[in-house]
């Protein structure tokens, strides 16, 4: 095949693939050579060895997007991989942080060779272990995957993870503590994992109230006692107003918790047709309707959770104790 014809030929099947939501694999090398010298042009890029993407395609995705689009991707190339960890988790559709999907996590046995490289984490697993198919992808079992993503995460990261496991699947927290215990017998961290699985609540809407969640309960104050609690409206008495956390105080005092991000300013889904300015004046009216309840409403910002000292001045200010 002559050189331009190999491009046309490279050009189809980019676009053929980006609409299945798959990167290419080329099949000859010519096709490989041809790929390498647009990935050295920077007209293609190349997240993973085989695999290559227009820059459009690539760069107009989530780092959530990406991962799973190479997931799939990679699938093809390696039927017989089985995803773990937060890979897994993904695949599940669980909470997971978008620092937590930089690499892929596969199994791997103690007799294999392979090791870590790249994008590519390998866990190395002892016996049998159950693969399910999700999604066209082969996983480990969901308490497997929980098990696995948090027996060495923070709280704050293993509490988005297991919130989102008993919210998707029919799991309560007695059961799914009972299988992650089995799950980690004999492997270390399995106390780390029955906590996590203890302080999870289903009723946690997103990832970042329950990593909002997690951040307060590494600091040491005492956990929200309601979420998603549903509070009359003062003045239209016919609705409701839904917050995203509350504080029932030791001396009978109440406190509004509410996670505030860009995203419900910037993402069309969460607009629901508004406008910016609309978005903003129906959180003002919002928020007067909560202080004429008379509950004080506490304000985090995402972008800040991790930044050191925020929280805590926060639940400083609104006069939340701390229990250890």
């Amino acid at each position: 095949m002559r050189k331009g014809a190999v491009q046309r030929h490279i050009e189809q099947c980019l676009l053929r693939e980006h609409e299945k939501g798959l990167c290419f694999a080329p099949a000859t090398q010519a096709e490989r050579m041809a790929l390498s010298r647009r990935v050295a042009a920077g007209e293609i890029v190349r997240p993973f060895p085989e695999l290559y993407a227009m820059p459009s395609f690539w760069d107009a995705m989530s780092p959530l997007g990406k991962a799973m689009c190479l997931v799939r991707s990679v699938t093809r190339l390696h039927p017989d991989w089985v995803f773990c960890s937060y890979t897994a988790a993904l695949v599940y559709g669980l909470y997971v942080p978008y620092r937590c999907v930089e690499r892929l996590h596969v199994c791997t046995t103690r007799r294999a060779h392979s090791r870590s490289a790249g994008v590519v984490e390998r866990h190395r697993v002892n016996g049998p272990i159950e693969v399910l198919l999700v999604n066209g992808v082969r996983v480990t079992s969901l308490p497997q995957t929980v098990f696995d993503c948090v027996r060495d995460a923070p709280l704050s990261i293993g509490l988005g993870i297991v919130d989102s496991a008993l919210r998707y699947y029919p799991y309560d927290r007695g059961k799914l503590a009972e299988q992650v215990r089995v799950e980690g017998s004999r492997r270390h961290g399995v106390e780390r994992a029955i906590r996590a699985v203890s302080l999870g609540d289903e009723r946690s809407e997103n990832g970042g109230e329950s990593y909002l969640r997690g951040r307060i309960i590494e600091l040491g104050y005492m956990s929200p006692s309601d979420l998603q609690v549903e509070l009359p409206d003062p003045v239209d008495t016919q609705r409701t107003v839904r917050v995203d956390m509350m504080w029932s105080l030791p001396n009978g005092k109440k406190v509004i918790g509410e996670l505030d991000g860009y995203v419900k300013y910037e993402d069309e889904e969460c607009l629901h047709g508004r406008s910016i300015v609309r978005v903003l004046v129906d959180e003002r009216q919002r928020e007067s309707r909560l202080t004429a309840l008379g509950y004080p409403v506490a304000r985090f910002l995402y972008a800040r959770l991790d930044e050191s000292g925020y929280v805590a001045a926060v639940l400083d200010a609104f006069g939340i104790p701390r229990i250890s």
